[in-house]
């Protein structure tokens, strides 16, 4: 699956981007807009478990703000161009923000989100 993506930025908002510099990790967050925000529990993707929405990457959830940590691959023109965001065309853009290493997923923590 190519998860190749694009974030395009308003004309207003694209000097905002100063400083950030292909290669770099940010922190997006986002809306997810269409989703069930009453589902409490759903059948995990990976294991096919039932969980509680706060231990899945679900984007049915009450507050629905989608978050992914991902690599800058270039900037142009005010689009930043990334892989493996995970969300659905135009999916409301909350923030850009710099990646920090505490936010990145612990390959040995024992459910892979937490240090």
């Amino acid at each position: 699956m190519d998860r190749n993506a694009k974030i395009i930025l308003e004309k207003k908002y694209e000097s905002g981007l100063l400083g950030l510099v292909e290669g770099q990790e940010i922190l997006v967050l986002y809306w997810f807009d269409n989703v069930d925000r009453n589902k409490l529990q759903q059948n995990s993707r990976r294991t096919g478990k039932l969980a509680g929405v706060f231990a899945l990457r679900t984007p049915n959830r009450p507050n629905p703000i989608g978050a992914a940590v991902i690599k800058i691959n270039k900037i142009n023109d005010g689009v930043i161009f990334v892989q493996g965001l995970d969300c659905l065309n135009g999916t409301p853009l909350i923030d850009i923000k710099p990646a920090i290493l505490a936010e990145r997923i612990d390959p040995n923590s024992p459910n892979q989100f937490f240090r």
